[in-house]
């Protein structure tokens, strides 16, 4: 026994020396990001940030007050720069640690799915060392936060359906309502939570549990036909509200500041599903070579490759293996955001940062072994 739990120890060391060498490399430039120079792609939005944060720590108003200032993030830095000091150093030194929290959430649902080394080795290597996964969470941006609360959900979500405790429930809100805080993007997690709370009710009668048990696609075939009585009876009120939601892509794209990293100059939307494709498309695989000028657009360019790589392994697995409810869910939280965070985005500067976001339930999928087969009710 002693023999048994000192190998586990030893595994359970590498995976830590993996996270916190990646703590480390995000620490080092935390330091030069604060002392010497920021790093030029992630200069201006990280100032923004700071001198926000400065101006509401000068005056104590915590409060935020429009989403040009990040929501509440700038009051949370505020908050430390009114007891300590206005260092840009400081929210890069947070960000550092709630990324490391990050990684020992993950490393707990790789425990709850029972991973084996192999895979957690790997996941935790890519995890900890993506190039604009490192830039961007050590220093005063919002990606750390996200980050964490997002693997936060999803191992709320495993801990839901696992145990079945309905204090879980509540968790999950609340971790989807500092989300929230922290951009409008999402707020449509909340209908997950609608799901779930739907499942919830649905176990709490017997009969209803084992028939769903049986008809594992009872959920979704009756999602289907009220989506398809909503098309029918309110077929021109579904029109005119998705052309409401397009028209207010066409503002945000015209009023968008033309450089040279923005792929979606459009004016007019001509066609909604070309949108959407052409958004996707350049969301996740701009910069094409021909766009490549520099060394910032180079890495941004094989790291889309290597996350190509990454999303065709991922839809394979979820394809190929049997799917459990919280897998289901999972999944479609990382398409959900994928495709909202395609539609919002300009530019592959801000589209590599949205990357980062989802970079914990990406790679879950593609490591994924003996969670397939898994029944999580």
């Amino acid at each position: 026994m002693e023999l048994i739990n000192f190998s586990r120890l030893a595994r359970e060391t590498k995976i830590l020396t993996i996270i916190l060498f990646g703590f480390i490399v995000r620490l080092l430039l935390a330091i030069y990001n604060s002392f010497v120079s920021i790093l030029f792609v992630a200069k201006d939005d990280a100032l923004r940030f700071h001198e926000n944060a400065v101006a509401k720590s000068q005056s104590f108003n915590l409060i935020f007050t429009n989403m040009s200032d990040g929501w509440i993030y700038s009051s949370f830095i505020a908050f430390f720069y009114y007891f300590l000091t206005p260092s840009i150093f400081i929210p890069s030194l947070l960000n550092c640690f709630i990324w490391f929290g990050s990684a020992l959430i993950l490393n707990k649902i790789f425990k709850i799915l029972k991973l084996n080394e192999i895979n957690k080795k790997i996941g935790f290597i890519l995890y900890s060392f993506a190039p604009t996964s490192i830039v961007y969470t050590s220093v005063s941006l919002r990606e750390s936060l996200q980050l964490f609360f997002l693997n936060l959900i999803v191992y709320f979500i495993l801990k839901f359906f696992l145990s079945n405790k309905n204090i879980y429930f509540f968790y999950i809100v609340f971790v989807n309502i500092c989300l929230s805080s922290l951009h409008k993007v999402y707020n449509v997690l909340f209908v997950f939570v609608v799901i779930l709370f739907i499942i919830q009710l649905i176990n709490y009668s017997e009969k209803i549990r084992n028939f769903v048990k049986k008809n594992i696609y009872f959920y979704y075939i009756f999602a289907f036909i009220i989506l398809i009585t909503i098309i029918l009876f309110h077929i021109n009120e579904l029109a005119y509200f998705i052309k409401i939601i397009f028209d207010r892509f066409e503002d945000f794209l015209r009023n968008m500041p033309d450089s040279r990293t923005n792929y979606m100059l459009i004016y007019k939307i001509e066609n909604y599903f070309h949108f959407i494709l052409d958004s996707l498309i350049f969301y996740n695989f701009k910069p094409f070579p021909s766009d490549v000028d520099n060394v910032s657009d180079l890495i941004y360019f094989f790291e889309n490759v290597l996350r190509f790589i990454l999303i065709i392994y991922c839809l394979y697995n979820f394809v190929y293996f049997q799917n459990s409810k919280a897998h289901v869910i999972i999944f479609f939280i990382l398409c959900t955001l994928e495709i909202l965070w395609s539609l919002g985005t300009t530019n592959w500067g801000s589209a590599s940062r949205h990357h980062v976001v989802t970079y914990g339930i990406l790679i879950l999928f593609v490591i994924r072994n003996n969670f397939l087969t898994r029944n999580m009710y």
